[in-house]
């Protein structure tokens, strides 16, 4: 470039200089649709985690007010996991359904089956039965021991000598 023709040089120059700036340079369509793709995603993931902690919030209101509305199934634990599994049920038959419904829903079911399978009198005949049960008292010849003394520890020789009196060696 500097010993040859000054208007060689400047056109390589030039060539040079235009291809590079040609490619340097952004597509500016490219860059603000990939600037817009970015904002609309960041918004709808703001948007999902308002939702999510918006739902969150209603579960703990709802469960907050099942445990005060009916305290009797929230305190038994077997029908509280009757009411549970129900949640689960309703649920998925109904995904769309507010967790207050499906909280009170399930705590209505748990309640009618509480009172079906347990204050009826024909089917809770088996457990009034039990109720009914007495126990008998120990046999006293079993568990009395007035006055039997039990006998001292033998010591070995003894042992032995029971053993040989038994056997018929007894020694003279």
């Amino acid at each position: 470039m500097y010993e040859d023709d000054a208007e060689k040089a400047a056109e390589l120059l030039q060539t040079l200089t235009t291809g590079r700036s040609q490619v340097a340079t952004p597509n500016v369509e490219e860059a603000v649709n990939k600037a817009l793709q970015e904002a609309f995603a960041r918004q709808q993931m703001a948007q999902a985690r308002m939702q999510q902690q918006s739902y969150e919030n209603s579960v703990k209101e709802a469960v907050s007010w099942f445990e005060k509305e009916y305290v009797d199934i929230a305190g038994n634990a077997e029908l509280r996991a009757i009411a549970d599994n129900r949640t689960v049920t309703i649920m998925k038959d109904n995904p769309s359904m507010a967790p207050g419904y499906v909280i009170q829903a399930a705590a209505e079911y748990a309640r009618e089956w509480a009172n079906l399978n347990l204050s009826n009198g024909k089917s809770n005949a088996r457990v009034e039965r039990k109720k009914r049960i007495v126990s008998e008292p120990k046999p006293a010849r079993k568990s009395a021991k007035i006055g039997e003394d039990e006998p001292a520890e033998k010591t070995p020789s003894q042992v032995i000598e029971e053993m040989r009196e038994s056997r018929g060696q007894n020694q003279l």
